[in-house]
This record gives C-alpha cells, sequence and structure tokens, in this order.
C-alpha cells in the first residue's frame, strides 16, 4: 500500500478535469455527479466538499473559459501600440462565444442546458468576474464620467446575465430567426445601453470589436479549450 500523501490540490482538478471533459462530450444533463466520482476515482463526497453541487461545479468550468479567452484576446490586442478598450475587448469576448455556439455542437448543448437551469443568472461570479476582470468599470469611471454603486453593479450584471441566458435558450430553440454574430452585437448593445453609452458611441465599439474578431482565428476544441491565432 502506497504511503504517498494525498495531494488535495491535485485531487481538485483532476475533479474538475473529468467533468469538464464529460460535460463536453455528455453534456450538463446526462453528467451525474456519480459520473464524474466514477472518472476521477475519487468518492462523490469529496466532488460535493471541493465544488458543492453540479451547478457550481458547472459554473466555475464557465469562469475558466471566460477568464481564458479574456486573457488570449487581451494578450494580443496588447501587441499593438493601442491600448485595450475594455468595452471592445468585452465585446470581442461576446462575438468569440456566439461563434463557439453556432460552430461547435457541444459548447452550444452546454452553454443551452445549463442556461435552462439559470446556472448562469443565478450562479455567483460568471458576470461579475467578466466585467471586473477587464476593468469596465474603472473604465467608465475614467472616460465617460459613470459611476455606479454597488447596487447598480449587481443590477446591470445580473440583467446582462438573464438577458444572455435567455438569448441563448431562445435562439437555441429556434424562436429567433437571426445569425451568432447578430446575437452578439445586440447582447453588447443592450448591456451598453443599460450602463448609459450613447448610441454612437456603442456603434463604434461594436464596428471596432468587428474588426479585431475578425482578423482573428477563435475557436473551441475538445473539452473547451480554446485557441487564438
Amino acid at each position: 500500500m502506497s504511503n504517498k500523501p494525498v495531494d488535495f490540490k491535485e485531487t481538485k482538478q483532476n475533479i474538475f478535469d473529468c467533468a469538464k471533459s464529460l460535460f463536453y462530450g455528455k453534456g450538463y444533463y446526462n453528467t451525474s455527479i456519480g459520473n464524474i466520482s466514477e472518472a476521477a476515482n475519487v468518492n462523490r463526497a469529496l466532488v460535493a466538499y471541493y465544488f458543492q453541487s453540479k451547478g457550481n461545479l458547472a459554473l466555475q468550468i464557465v469562469n475558466q473559459f471566460n477568464t481564458t479567452i479574456a486573457g488570449e484576446i487581451t494578450q494580443k490586442l496588447n501587441q499593438s501600440s493601442e491600448p485595450v478598450n475594455p468595452l471592445v475587448l468585452f465585446s470581442v469576448e461576446t462575438m468569440a462565444f456566439n461563434s463557439f455556439r453556432r460552430l461547435n455542437e457541444n459548447y452550444r448543448r452546454f452553454m443551452k442546458e445549463v442556461s435552462l437551469e439559470n446556472i448562469l443568472t443565478l450562479g455567483e461570479g460568471w458576470v461579475a468576474k467578466n466585467l471586473r476582470g477587464n476593468n469596465i468599470y474603472d473604465y467608465l469611471e475614467e472616460t465617460y464620467g459613470i459611476r455606479l454603486s454597488k447596487a447598480e453593479k449587481q443590477i446591470y450584471q445580473n440583467s446582462l446575465s438573464s438577458i444572455i441566458s435567455g438569448l441563448i435558450i431562445v435562439h437555441s430553440e429556434g424562436q429567433i430567426d437571426c445569425s451568432h454574430q447578430y446575437i452578439a452585437e445586440k447582447e453588447c448593445e443592450m448591456y451598453f445601453k443599460i450602463i448609459g453609452l450613447e448610441s454612437s458611441e456603442i456603434f463604434s465599439i461594436i464596428q471596432q470589436s468587428k474588426i479585431i474578431f475578425e482578423s482573428m482565428e477563435i475557436r473551441m476544441e475538445k473539452n473547451f479549450s480554446i485557441i487564438i491565432k
């Protein structure tokens, strides 16, 4: 019998990676906590200990690929001489994720299922981390003089989560007949209107974002891995 001590960080990462592989391959609905614990070769209680629930585990996976793509796109934009506009970065990310839904059936299924379960809307951290991570609030105050209270930020974040989840569902069900790119632009437009930007500024941000997005090759591959060239 091995006396090797348990590496708890490694165990948690193993559970996370197995869940990600299963969610990608089978979808959220067809993956159980039992499936995850069996794939990770751990007790079911350990999955609950580290991640509380299947929904929270799915949310952390969403948070991870949001953080990954933000970092990758920022790195690409930093190669130019112009400073990165956080609103443009947010818009490029939104366009990328909508393109993933168009091109990657597994991602499209996963996002529809977590949206149906309200995981994106009720889960703590998803949109909030994305907006804070992009320094959008600081940029709004410095550039436009828009200073938001904590309550306003929470309201706008929850509104955006609800908008995105709702659009994912109805678009996946065919209730809206339009392209994924059009959906991405409308998501950005609605959010920018909510926080108080003028229509002319919104138009300019979205046009800049389209040029940048179209200049990049961005795709999602197996197990939600993101490739940017």
